[in-house]
Order: C-alpha cells, then sequence, then structure tokens
C-alpha cells in the first residue's frame, strides 16, 4: 500500500527543501547481500551456536562468538571481512582479507556460499534505492548499515561523498579524528554518509553483538547529556548529525517494524530532543511480513508515544525498498546532474 498523494506531496516538498534526510537500513541491500537473520544462521553453523533459540538473531548469535573465543573483538572482525567487499583471492573458502589469510571452518557451509553470492550494484547504470537517493539533494545519509553502498552510489552520481562513523566507544572517541573536527560541512556536492552503528572499515567501530547494543546507548546517552551541559565540548555524535536528526524529515528505508537498529535509533532520536522540541517527523518504508497491519503500525506509534514522551508525524509506506524506490523515482524530477566539485 502506497502513500496517500499528501504523504507523497510532503516527501518530495521536503526534499526539495533540503530538509529530507534518507536514513538507510540493511533491507536496501535485499538484493546484493543477506538479511540479518540469513548472515545469523551462517555464524551459527560456522561457529557451533549450540542453543535451540537465537540462531537468527544476529546481535545473539555475535555475542556468543565473542564469548567463546574470549574475545570481544573477534565477531567485528568477522563482521569486517564479510562486509569488505574489495576482490577475493583463491577460492572462497581460503581468502585474503587485506593482508591475511583465513580458512573457513565449513567450506562447504552457509557462510561460504554466502560469501560467493555478495555482489556489488552497478550503481551508474542500476535503478535501485542507493541510486535513487543518490538523486536527492540532501547534504547528510544515515545508515544502520557497515557497507560503502550509498557512498559508491553517490559517487557514480558525480558527487564527493565522504563517510564516517560514530566514535561511540571511548578508544574511538579519544583516538580517531572526525571529518568535522578540520571544519568540514557536508554539501550537495560533497555530502556525507554517516553510519551510526560503524563502518567495515573499521572494525572496532561496529555495534554487532549483544554487549555493544547496550554499550552503544549508554555511551550515547552519556555524551548527550553531557553536551547538553556546555557548548563547544567534543562529542561523540556532531552536532550537524544531531540537527539533521531532530529538524529534517528522517526517511527511513530498509526497516521492519521488529527490527531492533530501528528501536535504537528511535531511542538515540527521543534522547537528541530538547525540551522545547518534542515532535519526531517520519517517513518510513516497511517491508511486508506476516503479521504486519496497519492496525499494529498504530499500536506502535501509540507505544512510541507513551514510551518516549513525544509526538509523532510518521508516514507509513507498506511494500519493499524496491517498490519504494520505483514509484519516489517515477515522481522525483530529473535527475540534477550533479557537478564533480
Amino acid at each position: 500500500m502506497a502513500f496517500e498523494d499528501f504523504d507523497w506531496e510532503k516527501l518530495l516538498s521536503r526534499i526539495a527543501a533540503g530538509t529530507c534526510t534518507p536514513f538507510i537500513g540493511a533491507g536496501a541491500c535485499a538484493d546484493y547481500l543477506p538479511s540479518g537473520a540469513a548472515l545469523a544462521e551462517a555464524f551459527a553453523e560456522e561457529h557451533d551456536y549450540p542453543f535451540p533459540e537465537g540462531g537468527r538473531d544476529l546481535s545473539r548469535v555475535t555475542q556468543f562468538m565473542a564469548v567463546d573465543h574470549r574475545d570481544a573483538q573477534f565477531p567485528k572482525n568477522a563482521m569486517t571481512r564479510f562486509f569488505d567487499l574489495s576482490p577475493m583471492t583463491g577460492a572462497a573458502s581460503t581468502f585474503r582479507f587485506q593482508r591475511e589469510q583465513f580458512q573457513l571452518k565449513k567450506p562447504s557451509g552457509r557462510l561460504n556460499g554466502l560469501i560467493v553470492d555478495r555482489k556489488i550494484p552497478r550503481f551508474a547504470e542500476e535503478s535501485g534505492i542507493h541510486s535513487v537517493l543518490a538523486d536527492i539533494n540532501s547534504t547528510l545519509y544515515l545508515t544502520t548499515n557497515y557497507d560503502d553502498y550509498m557512498r559508491r552510489a553517490l559517487v557514480a552520481r558525480g558527487r564527493n561523498a565522504l563517510s564516517d562513523f560514530c566514535r561511540w566507544t571511548p578508544q574511538l572517541f579519544n583516538t580517531l579524528s572526525s571529518p568535522f573536527d578540520n571544519g568540514y560541512i557536508p554539501s550537495e556536492s560533497k555530502p556525507l554518509v554517516y553510519h551510526l552503528h560503524g563502518h567495515a572499515s573499521n572494525a572496532k567501530s561496529l555495534v554487532v553483538t549483544e554487549d555493544d547494543y547496550l554499550d552503544y546507548t549508554a555511551y550515547i546517552a552519556q555524551d548527550l547529556a553531557r553536551s547538553k551541559e556546555g557548548k563547544g565540548k567534543k562529542v561523540m555524535l556532531p552536532g550537524f548529525i544531531r540537527t539533521a536528526m531532530t529538524d529534517h524529515l528522517l526517511l527511513f528505508v530498509g526497516y521492519r517494524v521488529r527490527d531492533e537498529n530501528l528501536r535504537v535509533v528511535l531511542r538515540t532520536l527521543w534522547q537528541t530532543l530538547s525540551p522545547s522540541s518534542d515532535q519526531l517527523n517520519l517517513a518510513v518504508q516497511l517491508s511486508m511480513e506476516p503479521g504486519n497491519t496497519s492496525a499494529e503500525v498504530e499500536r506502535m506509534r501509540v507505544y512510541l508515544e507513551k514510551h518516549y514522551e513525544i509526538s509523532l508525524r510518521l508516514h507509513v509506506y507498506w511494500g519493499d525498498a524496491r517498490e519504494f524506490a520505483r514509484e519516489l523515482r517515477k515522481r522525483l524530477p530529473a535527475s540534477p546532474g550533479w557537478a564533480n566539485p
């Protein structure tokens, strides 16, 4: 079920005004990368996950991997190797990542198959959701994905995009500088793709395990509370990002009603609100799943308003990301023909 005409009109007016910020989830990559559930099952098989429940929950499976190897970094490294999409050397069961070579425990297992099946879209030729979003005149693209697809799509459109990620741990915060530290201001010709839950280029940045999600929520909450006490302090979540999250229409694409990433993001959004700004403006593309109904979305809205004490302007498009991309493409004006800066 598509938006009503007034929903599309509002979305397109925000896009034209430059006050629409796309928010990309894993479902946007469904044609090229496995779902979180499929990846969880593959890692569960590869690492002999022993429990009868939770084998399709990526955060639970990676938590087991961290505990089983007595190394919190182990599942992050495994995830980084999977989402690094540079050409592999040799067979999939023995492949080279950067300067290291890795041997899968189960060469004929699911993980091997998922590695072989990974794809990189031809962004200059295809009309998928990343390519459509690249034609929106946004200066900022937010994502909870680890992959580099959104930046690649922007570059294919002649936009000199940068990628950055949230410095959500004290180590990342204290040791890695941000483009914002050097005076960078995102623009239409040089936009930013900001990875809230980390980027595959830096394993330590990834929010993967159950412990990671708990720590991420706690660290970001502390950061937001600290920054509200005084202006000018260095912060984990830069001011430019916060402003876009609270003042713009957020266009969520590639999420599910029960998506853990979506719940964490909504909590982060709530934390960014000031007492005088108690309303979030969201347009959400939600995939159709068993049990998903308009009544369920209304229950979700009421719950969120009660839980977070905020008012939601919620516009929901029911359908997969491909359908949404096709409809949005038809309604967008002609491609602006981005010039290289």
